[in-house]
């Protein structure tokens, strides 16, 4: 468009030349300014963007408890693990903190003991200690993080420790 305006401004009687050079110095100059403007945005939007995405690319991501189970990593091994193996350990109070093994599995257990739980309280005395018990189970496993290979292997633990849990909940019952 620019070149045939030049042509038209060559071709332009002497009259209107100088009118006709104008209009295309102001073309050319609007034109000049939209591209430097996007230039900035496309600059400030690469300050922000790049930062980012090399940020999260350099951290591991652990997964959320909310993500789907569609990743699984199993490993079949004749290993039966000892009592050691099965330590707890209690989360702090918070959301989206990133759990280690040990507080994934007191998660899970906790769970399935207060699953269990859930038909013992028929007081309502006990029914208060159970929601104290759900309370203090939902500020600390409500919402976290972990490594999928950590859930997969307190799950299979879990799996094969019905019995025990049944155990458990029916001594915190007792207190009751």
């Amino acid at each position: 468009m620019i070149q045939q305006l030049q042509g038209i401004v060559a071709v332009a009687p002497s009259t209107v030349r100088r009118e006709f050079s104008n209009m295309l110095d102001a073309l050319i100059e609007a034109r000049r300014k939209k591209r430097i403007k996007w230039a900035w945005i496309a600059g400030i939007a690469a300050i922000i963007i790049v930062p980012a995405i090399i940020s999260e690319n350099k951290t591991s991501t652990p997964r959320s408890s909310y993500t789907s189970s569609n990743t699984t990593t199993t490993r079949t091994t004749s290993y039966s693990p000892s009592v050691d193996d099965y330590q707890e350990s209690v989360p702090p109070i918070g959301t989206g903190l990133t759990l280690s093994k040990p507080q994934v599995r007191y998660c899970t257990f906790q769970g399935r003991r207060l699953d269990l739980l859930r038909s013992m309280a028929a007081t309502s005395s006990a029914v208060f200690k159970f929601n104290v018990l759900i309370e203090d189970y939902n500020s600390r496993c409500s919402s976290f993080r972990y490594w999928g290979s950590d859930l997969t292997s307190v799950a299979a633990e879990a799996s094969g420790r019905t019995a025990q849990f049944q155990q458990e909940a029916a001594n915190l019952s007792r207190n009751w």
